[in-house]
């Protein structure tokens, strides 16, 4: 057993796994088709992932939680080395200097303290890898449930990510309306009234809040 040590680039965008150097299978000789692995960050945080021999590619899902942690980019380069050939543990690591956090991921607000209580002026990014798993914003009315989607709609917009929604309260849809001017004529055929309500005012109130 020579090699240890393994520099991977990884595929954002190219697939749906991590393809390792093609002498990675023979630090398991003899060993079934799916190897389990453990693969220890900086940290000291360990991820269990599977590592399949046939295809000689580690599943990008066994991933997503080291993914989150160090946002990695399309064309970074990983570096997976052995640590204990029992354990089967491994380091991954980003192999770039101090592992910077890149900040091309979707730009959601400025991230909190370790108590959760105040604002840094950290900005905290979505990685964009995330937009291939699932996500369920839940929360009492006033919390910014809506406004999180709308940050993640308008960020995917502006990176040229394509989305379809199903928007059944326009909160989302609404975006695409833009207005020239905010005149009371361009409001007039968007806007909702709710009966024993003025027409007029209401669409004055909007005009007045748009402003």
């Amino acid at each position: 057993m020579s090699q240890v040590r393994f520099y991977v680039h990884w595929p954002v965008g190219k697939g749906t796994s991590l393809t390792m150097s093609i002498d990675f299978s023979e630090l398991f000789p003899g060993a079934e088709e799916e190897v389990s692995l453990l693969l220890q960050d900086e940290k000291g945080h360990k991820f269990p992932v599977i590592y399949n021999r046939t295809h000689n590619e580690i599943a990008m899902r066994w991933l997503i939680d080291w993914v989150r942690n160090y946002e990695p980019r399309s064309g970074d380069t990983i570096v997976i080395e052995l640590i204990d050939s029992q354990a089967r543990l491994f380091r991954i690591a980003l192999d770039k200097p101090g592992n910077i956090k890149p900040t091309d991921g979707f730009y959601l607000g400025k991230q909190k303290d370790l108590l959760g209580k105040f604002l840094t002026d950290r900005n905290f990014f979505l990685p964009i890898q995330d937009l291939v798993t699932h996500v369920f914003i839940c929360g009492v009315t006033g919390t910014g449930k809506t406004v999180m989607g709308k940050a993640i709609i308008e960020e995917a917009i502006l990176k040229r990510v394509p989305a379809i929604i199903v928007d059944l309260k326009g909160d989302l849809s609404s975006l695409a309306l833009i207005f020239a001017s905010l005149q009371e004529a361009e409001f007039e055929p968007w806007i909702e009234v709710r009966a024993g309500m003025q027409r007029r005012e209401v669409v004055q109130g909007e005009v007045k809040r748009h402003k």
